[in-house]
């Protein structure tokens, strides 16, 4: 499966047009030397006089009195006479990551009180379960959530949280609390100065400088929770924003096993957040505002567990529509639309490209040039540079000292060492000829080693390596820790699990099991001679490079024969 790693974007070019001119230096009147004509001025506005009010017209007399905020009047500039913006692409400098917002144009709010919409790519996004495609995500606001970083099993028992809105964004940490996990918060590293509050009904308000309030997750509808036990509630999305003055935007959602997908913003309502006193402008986001049907599933649906629950990400957004109260009839001043196309493995929905229509202000459709989107493939191969004498045919590709290339390990099975060569050069695709080795010999005179694993142990990025003794007790075995130019620091005797020294390995398998980011032990238990019986355990690393055991336990057997020989 290949990784999407560059954008390429529009099918329109801009033409800059430069005119050379010559800047003079600017020079300082007196105001006396200023030779004003005053019989150019016009005769009829003399000093002192004023307006004269019957010249305007009733109507505009009565639109510039009016209580209600009216976003489209019949002297307002014409919604679609600008040309659409290109969008913001940028380079992360601390990920290398390729970014590019695409925003929504709104209509302005009452006293700035409008959401903050953009569609957002990053190429190094690899999660499957976007609602916009393949390395992109919407943004409609903002949204808190609890942390995985302790692994699924934690996650609900941890006050830890993590904030995603406009203008802020961090780890929330607990500052004073009520209870075990209500009360005020603060960000981990602050920068706004916000006051964060989660509140004894499981919502938040957060408020900034100047008074406005965000709230999340007020209502059932606007969490993402556990639907066998909703209080297990992994996301608060926001459901409204109020300022000093009563002005408001309310947030509606749609949920189906178990996501969350937006529904509709309206703003600018005052008073009271409810349908009836909504503002006169609405979002909509298709097509969960107008309903979904089996026509609207997408092909590659996915299904995730990291929230302790099950997710299902069954369906992509079509189009955002935005509406005004009173205004062509309820049909849309303006639409996105958005279509989508197959990735390179058959499958995977790529974002293909964004129309973007509305009605002008004479009433004539407009449709802008169309933004389309093309993807390349990361291509970069290896050369092949002959075989390396005395190395057996074990070998692993892995990034070992964190440069973001895979080097190349080889087992020694004469000389007791790991060597590895290291990938050279950016872009490049050989092995240099230097290499280093493990410091302690992974080979001992009284027992056999199997060729150990490359896994993260204490999730620095590095990979560590981790060696069991066949067909003994488990707790035989040691760990090697990565310093990023080999594995020449400490290491440990006995990293396998507590209290597993009379146990036998029969197979392991090393993997992040509870999403944690640490590598997880999984072994077979050999204790009769019915190879295939059910027994294995899952032990957790807890960070201390040890494992424990976690109560869980394989529901099939997956090892068989001899105990010396691990699968």
């Amino acid at each position: 499966m290949k990784k999407i790693t560059t954008l390429v974007i529009f099918t329109f070019a801009i033409n800059l047009f430069f005119t050379p001119s010559v800047l003079a230096e600017a020079e300082v009147v007196s105001e006396e030397s200023v030779d004003i004509d005053q019989s150019e001025l016009d005769p009829e506005l003399k000093n002192g006089d004023e307006l004269d009010l019957s010249e305007v017209s009733e109507e505009a007399l009565a639109r510039s009195s009016a209580d209600t905020f009216t976003p489209l009047l019949d002297y307002a500039a014409d919604p679609m006479a600008n040309q659409k913006s290109l969008g913001v692409y940028e380079t992360n400098l601390a990920t290398g990551a390729a970014t590019y917002k695409y925003p929504i144009d709104l209509p302005a709010g009452r006293n700035g009180m409008q959401p903050e919409i953009y569609l957002f790519y990053n190429n190094q996004a690899a999660s499957s379960d976007s609602i916009a495609g393949y390395g992109w995500s919407l943004f409609t606001g903002g949204q808190i959530t609890r942390t995985k970083e302790y692994g699924f099993e934690d996650i609900y028992s941890t006050n830890e949280f993590y904030l995603n809105m406009s203008g802020a964004g961090g780890v929330l940490l607990p500052v004073s609390l009520t209870d075990d996990e209500h009360g005020q918060y603060g960000m981990q590293v602050e920068e706004v100065f916000y006051k964060y509050e989660f509140n004894s009904d499981d919502s938040w308000m957060i408020t900034d400088k100047n008074g406005i309030q965000y709230y999340f997750g007020q209502s059932a509808d606007s969490r993402q929770d556990d639907a066998d036990d909703s209080t297990q509630i992994f996301s608060w999305m926001i459901d409204e924003i109020r300022d000093v003055n009563g002005n408001y935007v309310r947030y509606e959602y749609y949920k189906e096993d178990g996501q969350i997908y937006p529904k509709a913003i309206y703003y600018t309502g005052y008073g009271t957040a409810s349908a009836l006193n909504d503002g006169p402008i609405e979002v909509r986001f298709q097509p969960f505002y107008d309903g979904v049907s089996v026509a609207d599933e997408r092909a590659d649906w996915t299904k995730w567990y990291d929230k302790g629950f099950e997710v299902k990400t069954e369906y992509l957004l079509s189009g955002i529509d935005i509406v005004i109260d009173g205004y062509l009839s309820g049909s849309p001043v303006r639409e996105y639309d958005l279509s989508y196309t197959v990735g390179d493995n058959g499958t995977r929905s790529m974002l293909d490209s964004i129309v973007e229509s509305g009605t002008s202000i004479e009433g004539d459709n407009v449709v802008l040039p169309e933004t389309s989107f093309g993807y390349s493939s990361d291509s970069i191969a290896y050369s092949y540079s002959g075989v390396y004498a005395g190395f057996s045919e074990d070998s692993n590709l892995i990034d070992i000292n964190g440069d973001g290339y895979a080097d190349q390990s080889f087992f020694d099975t004469t000389g007791s060492y790991r060597y590895v060569y290291s990938k050279l050069g950016s872009g490049g695709a050989s092995f240099g000829g230097d290499y280093f080795k493990a410091y302690y010999s992974l080979i001992s005179s009284s027992y056999y080693f199997d060729d150990g694993n490359l896994v993260d142990m204490n999730g620095d990025g590095l990979p560590e390596l981790i060696k069991f003794i066949n067909g003994y007790a488990i707790q035989d075995g040691c760990l090697y820790i990565n310093y990023r130019d080999g594995f020449i620091g400490d290491y440990w005797n006995f990293c396998s699990p507590e209290g597993s020294y009379d146990r036998e390995l029969a197979g392991y398998r090393l993997g992040d099991f509870n999403g944690d980011g640490l590598s997880d032990l999984f072994t077979g238990d050999i204790v009769d001679a019915d190879w295939t019986a059910a027994g294995e355990d899952i032990y957790l690393n807890n960070a201390e490079y040890e494992f424990e055991d976690s109560g869980f336990d394989s529901p099939v057997a997956f090892s068989w024969g001899d105990d010396s020989y691990p699968f």
